[in-house]
């Protein structure tokens, strides 16, 4: 993927909601992304998109389908699941992703490091399994969800364009070293308060 075919629409530095230091970013691209995890399938009527259950929570989201190893870049997961849902043959196109930069994996992070993504694949059609068309607006229920950006008429305001994957995986390191440096460095600190103190480990462990 180059530079060209990328549009930023959203970057959120120390996402809480990745590993320390972990960054997202939403990124409009026609070109899909490698390695994808997850795929998804958009559909619009006008201002609504079809939404179906989570497995697991019940929540709203787009039609979803994993990616198998073999399948690097999510383009056989995307041809798949667009006839499932449409009931027919139809083409999808890419049209963006969430991309997650995590240098270090927690345990309870699931996805591949350094970089994952989680591409959204674009269809028109009339579903033919159950779901639920919901208004994308910022009220929505599904506004919450990392791949609304991409819902967008037009770039959001502040975006860039061309920011290079290996870029945001130089900050992320830098951010990740950096916070190493500040957790050992308020250890020595803390070892220091506990030496001039007097406190010993016995103490400080009670």
């Amino acid at each position: 993927m180059t530079k060209d075919f990328e549009s930023i629409l959203r970057s959120t530095p120390s996402a809480p909601w990745l590993p320390p230091s972990g960054q997202a970013g939403v990124v409009r691209s026609a070109i899909a992304p490698s390695p994808t995890s997850l795929v998804r399938l958009l559909i619009r009527r006008g201002e609504y998109v079809f939404c179906v259950p989570r497995d697991g929570s019940g929540k709203v989201d787009l039609p979803t389908q994993s990616v198998r190893p073999e399948d690097p870049d999510g383009r056989i997961a995307a041809i798949d699941l667009a006839p499932f849902v449409l009931g027919r043959t139809a083409a999808a196109r890419p049209v963006g992703f969430v991309r997650n930069v995590v240098v270090t994996a927690t345990d309870d992070y699931d996805w591949p490091i350094p970089l994952a993504h989680f591409s959204v694949w674009a269809a028109g059609g009339e579903p033919a399994i159950a779901g639920t068309w919901i208004r994308a607006d910022a009220s929505s229920e599904v506004s919450d969800r990392h791949w609304f950006p991409l819902l967008s008429r037009r770039t959001l305001a502040g975006s860039s364009v061309g920011a290079r994957p290996q870029d945001l995986l130089d900050r992320a390191r830098h951010s990740a070293s950096s916070l190493v440096s500040a957790q050992v460095s308020s250890q020595d600190s803390g070892m220091n308060r506990r030496q001039f103190t007097g406190q010993d480990a016995a103490s400080v462990a009670t």
